[in-house]
Formats: C-alpha cells, structure tokens, sequence
C-alpha cells in the first residue's frame, strides 16, 4: 500500500484485511458448533458481567490513549508525531513479550478458583517471571533508543529519542500488570476491575493533562512513568489480594529486575559510547552490539546469583517448552 502512494491509509487498511482473514482462518480450523437453542436464561448473567467487562476496557482505554490524545491539545504537530513514535515504539516489547498471556492466564488461574492462596501464588510466580526477562529487555530498548534510532533514521527522528528512553521505563512497569485483567477475571470480579479502571483512568487524565499543561512530550512521558508507577502495583494488589504481602510482591517483581538491569546495562552502554563518534554509522552499529551484547551477558549473570529463586521457576517453565532431548541436554547452570 505505501508503495501504491496510499500513504497514512497504508497503516490502516493492513488490519481490517488481516483481522478478517485471521477469523475466516480460525472458524475453519476451530469449527465451533452452533447451538440452535439460543438459551436465553443464560443471556442475563452474560450481560451483566460483559458489560462490566466492556465499560472496565473502556476506561483502559483511556489510559492506553489518552496522553496522545492530549498532548495534541497543547503541543504543534511535529512534536505530537515525536511522541505518538516513540509510544508505539516503546510498547511493541510488552505486546510481543506479555499481551499474548493474558488468556493463558485467566484460563489456568480460573481453575485454581477453589484455592484462592495457591491461585494468588500462581499468579505472583507468573509475575516474577514476566518481570524478569520483560524488564531488562525494556531497560535495554531505553539504553540503545539514541544509537538504534540515529541509526536508522539519521536525525528524522531524534525528537522521539528522549521519550522512547523515557516511556521504555514507563513500559516495563507497564509489563508487571498488563495481565491483570486475567486475575480480576480469574477472581470474578468485574465490579472492582470496573471501579479500579475507572479511578485510574480519571486519575491518569489528571496527570497527563497538568503535565502537557506545564511542558512537553517529555514531561508527559515522565507522567506516564510516575502514573504507572503507583497505579500498577495497587491495581495489581487489588487483583490478586492478599493485601501489603502482595502489593510488597507486586513492587518487587518490577524493582529487583530493575535495580539488576540498572547494574548491568548502564556499564555496557557506558561503554559501547565509548566507541566512537554518535554520527558515525559504524560507531553507532558498535554501541549498538556492545550495549546489548554485554548487557544481556552481565543480566543473566546477576539474575542468575540474585534472583535464584525466580530465575529457577523460569528456568523450569523453558525447560518444559523446549523438546526432550535439548532439554536434556541444557547445562544446569543456564538454566
């Protein structure tokens, strides 16, 4: 479509196309059956948890969107298109790293309904992991933002440079509790997801409309983080309860791997700038490899010796997806 001249409509048309071709594919091979009893008696419990569901996404919504839509309000266009890139930037990491487990969990977590205190465990495990492979590849995103996007674009783009770096934090925050939906759901309670959506969502208005007021995308984007910071842990407590225990858990799970990646990655990007000029393609290929290179290396090996507990429960879930014979055959001491 871009190379058709189609030019914005290039990004939209992709995904009414492929949506539809991806639910056409799933009903042949899924071949649900369709009752011609349309048991109507059920239809009103559906509803009414449906829409609490509906209204609750509604305001998740707003937190999703909303910063772009009111930056818009007080900064030009070329500012606001910064910004809108390096948000969509930031975030491809947790749709790729934890979106798709979303219904995984609430289908597993469901069935421990009779447990609530081995649910509320499975679900703070699931949690550590997620935190400790998603925020150090998120730190590592900030840390390569400047190199990567010079790269690629020459100066097109450094106005998205500062935000990226700043919202790659706000998202590896945002990784620890994107699932909790599937606990509220697992828990069954629409009510307060509902309630908790619609306090963050008034509350998230507030501070991105004062912080588009008094300064920029960047102020925003440090909005977005100091948001995220405090409504994430809380909303997750509320999810799995279990009241301080939890929400201790809940803040652990974001800051441990945190403090780590700090650790491990800032000596490696300190070092890969040391390689050369910034406007130099090559200097910038080199900060790029040794930023990532010597940064996952030196991660793996703290998290290894600080975080043995969560790093054995992710070592044994790799282990049961990888096959027999190379799960065998894998060291003890990589995972």
């Amino acid at each position: 479509f871009a190379a058709m001249g189609l030019g914005a409509m290039s990004l939209i048309l992709p995904r009414p196309i492929m949506m539809f071709l991806q639910g056409v594919s799933l009903w042949v091979v899924a071949r649900p059956r369709l009752s011609a009893t349309p048991q109507l008696r059920r239809w009103r419990l559906m509803l009414r948890d449906g829409a609490q569901v509906f209204a609750s996404h509604s305001a998740q919504v707003i937190i999703r969107q909303g910063d772009r839509l009111l930056l818009g309000l007080f900064v030009a266009e070329g500012a606001l298109g910064a910004y809108f890139f390096a948000f969509n930037l930031s975030t491809q990491g947790v749709i790729l790293l934890v979106q798709s487990l979303t219904g995984v969990l609430a289908a597993g977590l469901s069935k421990l309904q009779d447990d609530p205190g081995r649910q509320r465990r499975a679900f703070l495990d699931a949690i550590g992991v997620i935190g400790l492979v998603s925020i150090p590849l998120l730190a590592l995103q900030s840390a390569v933002s400047d190199p990567l996007l010079r790269l690629l674009y020459q100066d097109r783009w450094t106005g998205a440079i500062a935000p990226l770096q700043i919202l790659s934090i706000g998202a590896a925050i945002s990784a620890i509790g994107w699932n909790n939906n599937a606990m509220f759901m697992a828990r069954g309670l629409f009510k307060a997801q509902l309630i908790m959506s619609w306090i963050g969502a008034v509350g998230f208005l507030f501070v991105i409309t004062t912080c588009a007021w008094l300064g920029g995308p960047i102020t925003v984007a440090w909005g977005v983080v100091a948001f995220r910071a405090v409504y994430v842990p809380i909303t997750l407590t509320v999810a799995a309860g279990g009241g301080r225990p939890t929400l201790v858990s809940a803040i652990g799970s974001a800051l441990n791997p945190g403090i780590i990646a700090c650790l491990a990655i800032l000596p490696a990007w300190w070092l890969g700038v040391q390689v050369g000029a910034p406007g130099d393609r090559l200097a910038l290929a080199g900060q790029i490899a040794i930023t990532l290179a010597l940064g996952s290396a030196l991660y793996w090996l703290l998290a290894r010796l600080l975080l043995r507990a969560t790093y054995a429960r992710f070592g044994a879930r790799v282990r049961t997806m990888l096959p027999a014979r190379i799960a065998t055959r894998v060291p003890s001491w990589a995972l």
